[in-house]
């Protein structure tokens, strides 16, 4: 990895650490979505990651990451 692939990879991680549970609703209306369902620790929305319709897309507040636990696996907000 280059010294620049480095450089902002670093920069995306800072920027997913400042995500919050409001940002990613805001970000997933944008998608159109709303959540389904709010706890502690998860956020779940519609599986509008590969078009589908299955209720299945899970955001995990602590590590920051979405599952699809359809199709699309493990991903952050940029792979969204």
């Amino acid at each position: 990895m280059s010294t620049e692939e480095k450089k902002y990879r670093i920069q995306a991680e800072e920027v997913v650490m400042l995500l919050t549970e409001e940002i990613i609703i805001d970000i997933m209306r944008d998608y159109g979505e709303l959540p389904y369902k709010i706890t502690n620790k998860e956020i779940w929305f519609k599986t509008c990651c590969h078009c589908g319709d299955s209720h299945k897309l899970c955001y995990y507040k602590d590590s920051k990451q979405f599952y699809c636990y359809t199709n699309c696996g493990s991903m952050s907000v940029f792979n969204l």
